[in-house]
């Protein structure tokens, strides 16, 4: 199972939609109510309010509906969800409606057909299912179960599968993923900059109700969530302590046409003001952030900068607080200087590739193979657990040291030895 957790990064549009809950209403009822399982599997998330299954308990003659509902807010399912069998897992796809590839912003469901559940063994069988939810106050998408930004733990259900209407006993075992691999997305950003995030040293002159753009360009494609400047004191007082940003287009070297603008913001004398303002950019394209505050006068609400090579430009004064020019005109002057201003977008395209970008090295730690080093299987858990990042085997678990001297050190204890003899031919190493 190489794909049991899969991330990625909503673009700033889609992490700005509303979920319309209304809508999947009539669909819903037809599903049974979320119920958390009494006991919830070591290193998994409750299901509820999330994923819900028809019945706990089934016969090979019926019919089990795995349905997992997003929740308010923007919440994206992964539409891949795996049934456990004995020591492997099987994929399965819910059905919903593709808002990205392989997730659902809508009710995703599946039903495992009599045929399906025929070719499962009998008793307790496991099914997981995940979802991103975005926390717009931590700016980041969420996992289940650990409140933290890109992580979390799958939403497990449980079943019974027996060969008559009478249900099996349900075995009770643990298998602590947590010490063989840490989901860690660290790696990823949610974000990324252009412009010139530092303090200046210096502090410019004359910027109040004039317009001054600085030219950067970004290093990928995405959307701009918002722009940051670094306005120095003195600030004049209220009213006159506000600012607003922008964004231009390039016109062969000067600032263009007007892409975006943003509100009125209140400024933070001496620290970084930042604003929202939603606007799509592309590679290596250079685009203009534009600064305007309402000051006094012209030693009044002024940014930050360096001495350098940025382009910059400026629309002859006066120029009404507020007033953003449909073509960056007139032009009062250039000159290249590093301004203090910045902006934040969401890349629209990257990789996510589990080997590359976070320590969810399958293939370091056991290629997904659960049978060659914790079958999921209650006789093997009920008698040991080895936690290998513990001495002497030392695996690191940072998904770039190379642990498989550790991990084969640890497949030598007596007792796996003793487990893996009438086991160890079913494991496939990858």
């Amino acid at each position: 199972m190489s794909n049991l957790k899969k991330s990625f990064l909503m673009g700033g549009a889609a992490a700005g939609a509303a979920l319309v809950a209304s809508a999947f209403f009539s669909v819903l009822a037809v599903h049974a109510a979320c119920t958390n399982p009494a006991t919830i599997p070591s290193g998994f998330a409750a299901p509820c309010p999330v994923f819900s299954l028809s019945s706990t308990s089934v016969t090979q003659a019926q019919t089990l509906t795995l349905s997992a509902t997003p929740q308010a807010g923007t919440d994206y399912i992964y539409t891949q969800a795996y049934v456990s069998n004995g020591t492997t897992w099987s994929p399965y796809t819910l059905a919903g409606n593709n808002a990205y590839p392989s997730y659902s912003s809508a009710l995703a469901s599946l039903t495992l057909s009599s045929t399906q559940l025929s070719s499962l063994s009998l008793g307790t069988h496991y099914a997981v299912v995940w979802n991103w939810l975005w926390d717009s106050t931590a700016q980041c998408y969420k996992g289940p179960g650990l409140n933290q930004c890109n992580t979390g733990q799958w939403r497990v259900q449980s079943f019974s599968l027996t060969s008559s209407a009478t249900p099996t006993p349900t075995p009770t075992y643990t298998y602590s993923q947590s010490s063989y691999y840490a989901y860690s997305q660290s790696a990823y950003t949610n974000t990324l900059t252009f412009g010139y995030a530092t303090q200046g040293a210096n502090i410019g002159t004359t910027m109040s109700n004039s317009v001054w753009a600085s030219k950067y360009a970004p290093t990928q494609s995405g959307t701009v969530n918002s722009i940051s400047v670094f306005v120095a004191s003195p600030v004049s007082a209220s009213p006159n302590n506000l600012f607003q940003v922008a964004i231009y287009a390039d016109n062969a070297g000067i600032p263009g046409a007007l892409i975006a603008k943003s509100a009125s913001q209140t400024i933070t004398p001496d620290a970084w003001s930042t604003i929202a303002l939603s606007a799509p950019i592309a590679a290596s394209t250079p685009y203009w952030l534009a600064y305007n505050t309402n000051g006094l006068d012209g030693a009044h609400n002024n940014l930050r900068y360096d001495a350098g090579t940025a382009p910059g430009a400026w629309i002859t004064p006066p120029t009404p607080f507020g007033t953003w020019p449909a073509t960056f005109s007139p032009i009062g002057g250039t000159s290249s200087i590093n301004v203090s201003i910045y902006a934040t977008y969401t890349p629209g395209t990257y990789a996510y590739s589990q080997s590359a970008y976070y320590a969810y090295s399958q293939s370091s730690y056991y290629a997904y193979s659960q049978s060659a080093y914790y079958a999921y299987s209650q006789s093997a858990y009920a008698t040991t657990v080895i936690n290998v990042k513990n001495s002497p085997y030392n695996a690191k678990g940072d998904g770039v040291t190379d642990d498989t001297a550790a991990i084969n050190s640890a497949k030598r204890h007596p007792s796996i030895w003793a487990w893996a003899s009438s086991n160890w031919s079913a494991a496939t190493r990858k």
